[in-house]
């Protein structure tokens, strides 16, 4: 036997008790060697395995984050397709007395029905059934509501603009003229529509051809002609003409508010905003607020070609508030704007490509950019994402917050009216973003403890 083999039996001899290697062959240059090399390697892998531990870790946070900041994100996003989602709503109303809070209002009945295409719009199908309800609102508001306030102390300055529709502007104004507009003084309130056969709503249609004769680029019989089709296409065409007209009928008013028929506003709110100067106050410096969004599709005429660019725009179903410097130079170069903005999709963008284009980008204020729940807060979507136990109290909950709303849009269904109003017509107390929170998850709470 070879002294190599010897040396191999001995080895495998010693394997079990005190490792692969002895002190004896520790020493020796090899087995040192290759035990030093054996630790580092393990060491090695452990860091890798515990690395790629930390990387998952910290991949699956970041996931999880994109994930939220998407949910919050849906909060937010004017989905067009919202219009025709189904909804559940009350069939059958009791109007019967019952004490929430020390306030004597109307219940709601517990049944609901789902109907197949649910209207978009409060005053939908099953607004017929929601009238007796808003009646007996409208008469608690009158005997003992809010009809006075900070709104009563500027409703002289403040013009306020509703645009609806022909077709719809029965049902539509009623649910606003028994909530949010019952028993307030409205020395300068207006309704535009496309056309008009009643003697309160102005026809944007035959204003407009008066307003854009001899125009270039503009057909001839007027601007309605060609780019008005029905419905919600045919409403880009108000914005423009609605403001010029505002101003015709109301030159010498310290602020302009534009608002859609689906929009609440809370006046008191919009007043005391007003008044403590928490929106900004400017004589000279045209001024433009609401709640802003980018230009989605800066094509189809949503272009600047002079300013080479889209700017943000306030989203026409938030309210578009505008000073009086503002709304002056609108109406000097409403044609022009007209003229060159009206193949325009949005009537809210061509506001903004108007503004933009005739006000001195070094002085002029544009507010409120980056702020969504002050103008346009759609509370009811973002209730449910909040409402969940683990999410209440959270810090970047934005509606844990002293802001205080001035309108509320996308309110889709008639009861979510009656709670709005409620809260800011029957209530005591203050008009926080913080208090309509935990309000509405408080009646949240109630009924899904009645079902």
């Amino acid at each position: 036997m070879t002294p190599a083999s010897k040396e191999w039996k001995k080895t495998l001899r010693r394997f079990g008790k005190s490792g692969l290697f002895s002190r004896k062959d520790r020493e020796n240059e090899s087995g040192g060697l290759c035990g030093r090399r054996g630790v580092v390697l393990l060491s090695i892998a452990v860091l890798a395995i515990w690395s790629q531990v930390l990387l998952s870790g910290l991949v699956y946070d970041s996931l999880n984050h994109a994930r939220s900041n998407r949910a919050l994100h849906d909060v937010y996003a004017e989905d067009k397709a919202e219009k025709e989602q189904a909804h559940e709503a009350e069939a059958a109303i009791k109007v019967a007395d019952t004490e929430i809070h020390g306030v004597s209002v109307g219940s709601l009945a517990d049944q609901t029905t789902t109907h197949e295409r649910a209207a978009y719009h409060p005053a939908g199908k099953e607004f017929e059934s929601y009238r007796p309800l808003l009646d007996h609102l409208k008469d608690q508001i009158l005997s003992g509501g809010r009809t006075d306030g900070d709104w009563d102390k500027i409703s002289n300055d403040v013009v306020i603009a509703i645009k609806t529709g022909q077709d719809v502007y029965e049902e539509r104004l009623e649910w606003v003229n028994k909530t949010w507009l019952a028993g307030r003084k409205m020395p300068c309130l207006m309704y535009i529509a496309e056309t008009s056969n009643t003697n309160y709503i102005h026809s944007m249609e035959e204003y407009s051809k008066e307003l854009l004769k001899g125009v270039a680029n503009v057909p001839e019989g007027g601007l309605f002609e060609k780019t008005f089709g029905g419905g919600w296409e045919g409403d880009k065409d108000k914005n423009l003409p609605g403001f010029a007209l505002m101003y015709d009928m109301f030159p010498d008013k310290k602020h302009y508010l534009m608002v859609d028929d689906d929009t609440y506003v809370l006046l008191d709110n919009l007043a005391t905003n007003l008044l403590e100067r928490r929106l900004p106050q400017e004589d000279k410096k045209p001024v433009y607020i609401g709640r802003f969004f980018g230009v989605p599709k800066p094509t189809r005429g949503c272009f600047d070609r002079v300013l080479k660019e889209s700017p943000p725009f306030a989203h026409g179903g938030s309210g578009i508030l505008m000073n009086h410097a503002s709304t002056a130079l609108i109406r000097s170069r409403v044609a022009e704007c007209i003229s060159e903005f009206h193949t325009c999709w949005g009537g809210d963008i061509q506001t903004s490509l108007c503004w933009h284009r005739i006000t001195n980008k070094n002085n002029r204020k544009l507010a409120m950019k980056g702020r969504k729940n002050i103008f346009g807060t759609i509370i009811f979507k973002a209730l449910d994402l909040y409402a969940k136990p683990e999410n209440i109290g959270e810090k970047d909950n934005p509606f844990l917050s002293d802001d205080l709303p001035v309108t509320l849009h996308k309110l889709k269904e008639p009861r979510q009216v009656f709670d709005i109003a409620r809260f800011d017509r029957l209530l005591p107390g203050n008009r926080t973003l913080e208090s309509l929170y935990y309000y509405l998850l408080d009646l949240k709470r109630q009924r899904e403890q009645k079902v």
